[in-house]
């Protein structure tokens, strides 16, 4: 059952922000990419798949997609919490999960490219003291100073493009496939809650959840 093809991209990248730029500054855009043209019921379960290396924003993802599909009256599940990180994510793991727990649709979730915008504001000079090396002889009480420019606030915003393949349990066929952008957010966090709102509100309406 072809779910799973590549697993060893990443799923996310963790942002490491210094100072908040505010909220995003365009509208999370989804993008679709491909329905299956074949009559489809509503998924009755779904298990949610991230893929990536990084567990923790594995886990943050699937929670955030499982959450919104709760809230659209759906039942999903986390393959965090089905998979250990022992047994790996692989095309089999999934597979024997999605058999155990009688999965209808398996959602898998990937990070297709990323964009990293660093601004800079307000610098201002700073004197800061180099000492000589160590291994020199000379006084230790000599030092050396320089005027420094030194950013007073760095912004860092990123814009990330992000998958969302969905497959049927039974075939393995790939039925629904979209590309969420979400432009420039200041943090992880945020960014994982916008792209889950937008895939499960899509696949909400293209019913099927």
């Amino acid at each position: 059952m072809p779910i799973l093809g590549k697993t060893t991209s990443l799923i996310f990248i963790m942002l490491v922000v210094l100072s908040s730029a505010g909220c995003a500054t365009k509208p999370t855009k989804v993008q679709k990419v491909y329905q299956t043209e074949s009559a489809i019921e509503a998924f009755k379960s779904v298990m949610v798949v991230s893929v990536g290396k990084d567990r923790i924003n594995r886990e943050k993802m699937e929670r955030a997609i499982v959450t919104e599909i709760e809230a659209e009256k759906g039942a999903a599940i986390r393959a965090v919490d089905l998979i250990s990180s022992s047994e790996g994510l692989s095309k089999d793991t999934v597979t024997k999960v999605v058999i155990e727990n009688s999965v209808d649709g398996v959602l898998v979730i990937n990070l297709l490219e990323s964009a990293v915008k660093v601004d800079i504001d307000e610098k201002r000079t700073e004197t800061i003291i180099e000492r000589p090396q160590p291994e020199k002889l000379i006084n230790v009480f000599v030092r050396h100073y320089k005027e420094v420019d030194i950013a007073r606030e760095m912004n860092i915003n990123a814009t990330v493009i992000i998958s969302a393949d969905f497959y049927s349990g039974k075939s393995g066929d790939k039925v629904w496939s979209v590309q969420t952008t979400v432009y420039e957010g200041t943090d992880a966090d945020p960014i994982i809650a916008d792209a889950a709102k937008a895939i499960v509100k899509q696949l909400a309406k293209d019913k099927l959840i």
